[in-house]
Protein backbone atom coordinates (compact mmCIF):
# COMPACT_ATOMS: atom_id res chain seq x y z
CA UNK A 1 0.00 0.00 0.00
CA UNK A 2 1.28 3.49 -1.28
CA UNK A 3 1.81 5.71 1.84
CA UNK A 4 -0.75 8.60 1.97
CA UNK A 5 -0.04 11.31 0.18
CA UNK A 6 0.36 14.86 2.45
CA UNK A 7 -2.31 17.66 1.70
CA UNK A 8 -3.03 19.43 4.84
CA UNK A 9 -0.39 22.05 6.35
CA UNK A 10 -0.62 23.26 9.94
CA UNK A 11 0.81 26.69 11.41
CA UNK A 12 2.15 26.55 15.01
CA UNK A 13 1.96 29.64 16.48
CA UNK A 14 3.74 30.26 19.89
CA UNK A 15 4.03 33.57 22.11
CA UNK A 16 6.52 33.58 24.29
CA UNK A 17 7.17 35.05 27.79
CA UNK A 18 8.31 38.93 27.58
CA UNK A 19 12.31 38.29 28.50
CA UNK A 20 12.50 35.31 25.77
CA UNK A 21 15.97 36.39 24.80
CA UNK A 22 17.67 36.34 28.23
CA UNK A 23 15.83 33.06 29.25
CA UNK A 24 16.06 30.89 26.18
CA UNK A 25 19.88 30.33 26.12
CA UNK A 26 20.09 26.64 28.37
CA UNK A 27 16.97 25.08 26.22
CA UNK A 28 18.34 26.70 23.01
CA UNK A 29 20.21 23.90 21.78
CA UNK A 30 17.52 21.02 22.58
CA UNK A 31 14.96 22.88 20.64
CA UNK A 32 17.21 23.18 18.29
CA UNK A 33 17.77 19.39 18.30
CA UNK A 34 14.05 18.91 18.29
CA UNK A 35 13.32 21.41 15.19
CA UNK A 36 15.73 19.48 13.23
CA UNK A 37 14.84 16.33 13.98
CA UNK A 38 11.25 16.89 12.58
CA UNK A 39 12.22 18.92 9.62
CA UNK A 40 14.91 15.79 8.76
CA UNK A 41 11.46 13.58 8.98
CA UNK A 42 9.65 15.76 6.23
CA UNK A 43 7.21 17.18 8.91
CA UNK A 44 8.75 20.33 9.52
CA UNK A 45 9.08 22.98 6.33
CA UNK A 46 10.02 26.37 8.07
CA UNK A 47 10.49 27.71 11.34
CA UNK A 48 11.46 31.26 13.32
CA UNK A 49 11.24 33.72 15.99
CA UNK A 50 9.42 36.74 15.10
CA UNK A 51 11.54 40.02 15.10
CA UNK A 52 11.35 43.35 16.28
CA UNK A 53 9.80 42.61 19.14
CA UNK A 54 10.72 38.90 19.68
CA UNK A 55 7.32 37.56 20.98
CA UNK A 56 6.77 34.46 19.33
CA UNK A 57 7.58 32.15 16.58
CA UNK A 58 5.60 30.30 13.44
CA UNK A 59 6.10 26.70 12.45
CA UNK A 60 4.88 25.46 8.90
CA UNK A 61 4.61 21.40 9.57
CA UNK A 62 3.67 19.16 6.33
CA UNK A 63 1.38 16.33 7.66
CA UNK A 64 -1.60 14.93 7.68
CA UNK A 65 -1.77 14.17 11.69
CA UNK A 66 -2.70 17.10 13.58
CA UNK A 67 -1.50 15.04 16.85
CA UNK A 68 2.52 15.26 15.28
CA UNK A 69 2.36 19.17 15.98
CA UNK A 70 0.63 18.60 19.45
CA UNK A 71 3.74 16.16 20.39
CA UNK A 72 5.98 18.60 19.08
CA UNK A 73 4.73 21.18 21.47
CA UNK A 74 4.89 18.96 24.18
CA UNK A 75 8.13 17.52 23.08
CA UNK A 76 9.53 21.42 22.88
CA UNK A 77 12.52 22.55 25.44
CA UNK A 78 10.69 26.23 25.08
CA UNK A 79 7.40 24.81 26.14
CA UNK A 80 8.53 22.34 28.89
CA UNK A 81 10.78 25.28 30.72
CA UNK A 82 7.56 28.26 30.24
CA UNK A 83 9.39 30.30 27.66
CA UNK A 84 6.02 29.49 25.47
CA UNK A 85 3.24 31.32 27.13
CA UNK A 86 0.18 30.40 23.93
CA UNK A 87 0.81 28.25 21.25
CA UNK A 88 -2.11 28.00 18.60
CA UNK A 89 -2.08 24.97 16.01
CA UNK A 90 -4.32 26.29 12.67
CA UNK A 91 -5.05 24.23 9.77
CA UNK A 92 -3.89 25.81 6.99
CA UNK A 93 -5.19 25.76 3.20
CA UNK A 94 -2.08 26.72 0.80
CA UNK A 95 -4.06 28.23 -2.16
CA UNK A 96 -0.75 30.35 -4.16
CA UNK A 97 2.53 29.37 -4.06
CA UNK A 98 4.95 31.92 -5.82
CA UNK A 99 6.14 28.91 -8.68
CA UNK A 100 2.55 28.45 -10.12
CA UNK A 101 2.81 31.40 -11.11
CA UNK A 102 6.03 31.18 -13.12
CA UNK A 103 4.35 27.96 -14.91
CA UNK A 104 1.09 30.18 -16.24
CA UNK A 105 1.28 31.10 -19.94
CA UNK A 106 -0.34 33.92 -19.15
CA UNK A 107 2.31 36.78 -19.36
CA UNK A 108 -0.16 39.37 -17.39
CA UNK A 109 -0.29 37.07 -14.15
CA UNK A 110 3.45 37.11 -14.48
CA UNK A 111 3.47 41.10 -15.16
CA UNK A 112 1.22 41.54 -12.28
CA UNK A 113 3.57 39.97 -9.78
CA UNK A 114 6.35 42.09 -10.95
CA UNK A 115 4.96 45.46 -9.30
Amino acid sequence: MAPPVVTRKYLLLYDYVPDILEKRDDHRPAHFELVQHEAKAGRLEQAGAFDNPVDGAAFVFQTNDKAQVEEFVRADPYYVAGLVTKYDIREWTVAVRATDFWRLKDWRWKCFLCF
